[in-house]
């Protein structure tokens, strides 16, 4: 059995993203000077909080999986999880 460290955030992010179609695609991001490609995303889901619609992505830079958000109303991104193996 793998061993997984899960460190939580709430921390502002850079993100490239494809808007196309209504829909929004993270592509890469910067977070505290260093650059991430992302190379997958896993999942994606959606929240509401008030009336911002917050859509939440698992993505993968082939090395941890992080959680990103992006918030429609604010128009910014956060990152709230980095999961990565031990």
């Amino acid at each position: 059995m793998q061993k997984v460290e899960k460190t939580e955030y709430d921390d502002k992010l850079e993100v490239c993203a494809q808007f196309k179609n209504g829909a929004v695609t993270p592509v890469s991001f910067l977070w505290r000077g260093r650059s991430y490609e992302i190379k997958k995303v896993t999942f994606t889901w959606d929240r509401r909080r008030g009336r911002s619609l917050i859509r939440h992505f698992s993505v993968s830079d082939g090395a941890s999986l992080f959680e990103i958000a992006y918030d429609s109303e604010k128009a910014d991104w956060r990152l709230f999880n980095i999961c990565t193996e031990l």
